[in-house]
């Protein structure tokens, strides 16, 4: 039997997936090559590696890469900043692209589109096929929260494109075939969400796992630093925790690690005397190289992939409140929650002190993660739903 052709439309190229959106597309195309012909249509800034590109080859059809410049997208939500729609499409929205890939869609007799992320929902509308669209996130919920933390001019950046990505999201809600979100709660911040389904992300259980090894570090934070929630994120360990920390005359070991660092997160690991490890080629030693994995985000929405990865490699985990409202983990049981310094203080020193306690709750968290983010279970939930679009536009 004849694969369908399914054309899949990113923001970005998914490999390196340094950031969400690319590791979710990426491991879905993975397991989507099973069950499709991919052809792959990305935006990018600059053109893929040779390497890049291999790591793609064997699951797709045809790769096209759209070569769209900072300084045109710039323009763009200068000279569109009256429509109504979100900065963030604006800048991604070129007619000379848009174009280019209609075209390139029309050669491939595509059975059924797939569309990432909001943003890039304008080059799939007016592709008269069945079409899905994942949301990811919720990014007006996103930007909503950001308010909260900001100063008074980003207050006002930050609402009015809540706004406006509120109304364009709520629309799109019912201009596809489907949808698809990564959590409960990003679904709920969508009001027109009668069509949308809750697909997570996964772990890829082969490369996350626990080594055998000595930790050299009591603490670790890691991510992409250079996205807003991740840099508040190293702001608070480095200005509020680790002085916390030192009026208790408690020393420990912190490492953070991620990749793109911006300045600000250079300087302050300098100054707190925090270890940074930047653009790490493999996580997986990071988080067995640390006891702890502590993620203190007050903002951002989504699931968090370190979290899961943490997880896996049998890293007892500490976050917020907002952050486990996406991931659903048992508290106090396969992780531990904490709001402010105290809170991070109090259970980092118990689990210091308590190593059969950290080992009681890896081993359920690690239960949890495979019972719930296996990629290979929940991309099945992706592939029946491409595959009930394009069977529904046949009948």
């Amino acid at each position: 039997m004849q694969k369908p052709n399914l054309a899949i439309l990113l923001s970005r190229f998914p490999h390196p997936h340094f950031k969400g959106d690319s590791l979710r597309a990426y491991y879905q195309i993975v397991d989507l090559s099973q069950h499709f012909n991919i052809y792959l249509h990305c935006l990018v800034k600059e053109i893929p590696t040779e390497e890049s590109t291999a790591e793609l080859k064997p699951f797709v059809q045809a790769m096209h890469n759209y070569q769209l410049e900072t300084i045109d997208g710039i323009l763009e939500v200068g000279l569109h900043f009256f429509n109504g729609l979100p900065n963030q499409v604006n800048m991604l929205t070129d007619e000379d692209i848009f174009w280019e890939m209609q075209d390139n869609l029309l050669t491939q007799n595509i059975d059924v589109v797939y569309c990432q992320l909001a943003r890039m929902a304008k080059y799939a509308l007016t592709i008269n096929k069945p079409k899905v669209l994942d949301f990811q996130d919720a990014f007006s919920a996103n930007y909503l929260r950001s308010i909260k933390n900001s100063n008074w001019y980003w207050k006002i950046i930050f609402g009015l494109e809540a706004k406006r990505m509120r109304k364009f999201e709520n629309k799109l809600a019912s201009k596809f075939n489907a949808c698809t979100i990564i959590s409960e709660a990003d679904k709920n911040a969508i009001k027109n969400n009668s069509s949308i389904k809750v697909i997570p992300n996964g772990v890829d259980l082969w490369k996350y796992k626990k080594l055998e090894t000595t930790t050299e570090f009591d603490i670790c934070f890691a991510g992409n630093l250079a996205y807003d929630p991740n840099i508040k994120a190293v702001q608070f360990l480095a200005t509020v925790l680790v002085p916390a920390l030192q009026k208790q005359n408690i020393i420990l070991k912190i490492l953070v690690a991620g990749s793109s660092p911006t300045q600000q997160v250079l300087d302050w690991c300098k100054s707190s005397n925090i270890t940074l490890q930047a653009n790490v080629p493999d996580m997986t030693q990071v988080y067995n190289n640390t006891k702890i994995f502590i993620a203190p985000l007050f903002t951002g929405a989504g699931l968090q992939n370190k979290i899961l990865e943490a997880m896996a490699c049998e890293t007892t985990c500490i976050t917020t409140t907002i952050v486990n409202n996406s991931l659903g983990a048992k508290t106090n049981s396969e992780i531990l929650i904490a709001n402010n310094a105290t809170e991070f203080i109090t259970n980092i020193q118990m689990l210091l002190q308590n190593a059969e306690a950290r080992k009681a709750i890896t081993d359920k968290a690690l239960y949890f993660v495979l019972q719930n983010y296996n990629w290979q279970n929940v991309n099945q939930k992706l592939i029946s739903i491409l595959l009930q679009a394009k069977n529904e536009a046949v009948k």
